[in-house]
């Protein structure tokens, strides 16, 4: 499976919850997220993979720098039809090639640039969406424990593959 076709399935799995969700639970703040919203989770990580688009014809990749649309926290139609644009674009992607990514940390004083390749941030991002569709999982079935999601929802692939060995 290909990057892209994997990321392709975690935005399909995100949609799968996001047609079940009224405006105002989507946007709810819930206690078990210490006030966030299921609506804030998935902003986050539409907008991480909208800035690797973004800004891939530059070279470099700073997600510290990314827009901020609360509509994507507000709305799921919002969400939906961001997903939607996602999955088309990463139809087009380039080739693997290098790219500079862009970190701040305190300890490092001033941003820095660190050598990464499309691959890495593609995969990167795999990670985050599985990452975050886990936490929203824990928001979904706090705030409709009958909802239904698919099997592996906020799994991680390595997790699939250690039950599938018997692990």
């Amino acid at each position: 499976m290909s990057l892209v076709t994997t990321l392709q399935q975690l935005l399909w799995q995100s949609k799968e919850f996001l047609v079940q969700l009224s405006p105002a639970q989507y946007a709810l703040p819930l206690p078990v997220f210490s006030g966030a919203s299921i609506g804030q989770h998935t902003r986050h990580f539409i907008e991480f993979l909208q800035c690797l688009i973004t800004q891939l014809p530059s070279g470099t990749i700073n997600y510290d720098a990314r827009q901020r649309n609360t509509s994507l926290e507000q709305y799921p139609k919002n969400a939906l039809q961001a997903i939607d644009a996602l999955e088309l674009q990463l139809n087009t992607l380039p080739q693997n090639h290098q790219l500079q990514l862009v970190v701040s940390y305190p300890q490092l004083g001033q941003p820095t640039l660190i050598n990464t390749n499309l691959h890495r941030e593609l995969a990167y991002n795999a990670e985050h969406i599985i990452h975050h569709l886990a936490i929203i999982k824990i928001g979904l079935l706090f705030l409709l424990p009958q909802i239904q999601l698919p099997p592996h929802f906020g799994v991680a692939y390595s997790t699939i593959q250690y039950h599938a060995s018997g692990g």
